[in-house]
C-alpha cells in the first residue's frame, strides 16, 4: 500500500504533495521515538480515544495470528510503560494512569499471559 506525503507550505497556507511512500518502507525506517511522535500527533489531532483504538484492533483481525499477539503485547507494553508515570496527575489522566498501574500489577504478578512468540 502506498500513501502520499505532504509538507505544509507556509506561503500558501496549504499542504503540498512531495511524493509517496510504501507502508513497508516507512515501517522499516521507524524508531520508537519517531513512532511516538507520529502517535502523539495522531492522538492530538481530534482527540482520538477508545473508539479509534477499537477500530484499529478490528483492523488487526485481518492479519496473521502471530501479529495479532504482537499487537496485543505492544499495546499492553505502552500501557505498562505509562504506568510508571508518577509526576503530575490531574483530572485528565489520573484515572487512566491508575488503570495502567492496575494492569502493570497484573502483568508483574504473572496474571496477564500472552503466550509465546513463535
Amino acid at each position: 500500500m502506498k500513501f502520499k506525503l505532504y509538507r505544509y507550505d507556509w506561503e500558501s497556507g496549504k499542504d503540498t504533495e512531495v511524493g509517496e511512500a510504501e507502508t513497508g518502507r516507512i515501517a522499516r525506517s521507524l524508531t520508537t521515538e519517531i513512532l511516538y511522535k507520529i502517535l502523539d500527533t495522531y492522538l492530538n489531532g481530534g482527540g482520538k480515544q477508545m473508539r479509534e483504538g477499537i477500530e484499529l484492533g478490528k483492523q488487526f483481525l485481518r492479519t496473521h495470528p502471530t501479529l495479532m499477539r504482537q499487537a496485543i503485547c505492544w499495546a499492553l507494553g505502552i500501557i505498562i510503560g505509562l504506568a510508571e508515570h508518577d509526576r503530575y496527575l490531574d483530572d485528565r489522566n489520573k484515572v487512566a494512569i491508575g488503570t495502567a498501574k492496575k494492569i502493570k500489577a497484573l502483568y508483574d504478578a504473572g496474571e496477564l499471559p500472552m503466550g509465546a512468540y513463535l
